[in-house]
């Protein structure tokens, strides 16, 4: 069977952004957001951690409020994906 692969990365202002691969990594979903908030963090502090063959866990570090939820004094964010990477909490 072929595996299923995940990227995350940040973009321009470091807003994290996914791809998804079905095919053994041969072609590539449009980029997305993490999160329609537009979850921001950190090149180096990101880690994407595979819980399950469809759980994954994304960390990072933020100096975003998100809307003056969270302080802007460099927070560590947890996101999770419960179906392989096409949604996250």
């Amino acid at each position: 069977g072929e595996d299923r692969f995940v990227a995350v990365w940040g973009i321009d202002d470091l807003t994290l952004q996914r791809s998804l691969s079905a095919d053994d990594g041969a072609t590539w979903s449009p980029a997305s957001p993490i999160h329609p908030d537009g979850f921001q963090g950190s090149d180096a502090d990101r880690s994407l951690s595979q819980v399950s063959p469809l759980e994954l866990v994304l960390t990072w570090t933020s100096r975003d409020s998100l809307g003056n939820r969270v302080g802007s004094d460099g927070d560590a964010l947890i996101s999770r994906s419960r179906d392989g990477g096409e949604t996250w909490s």
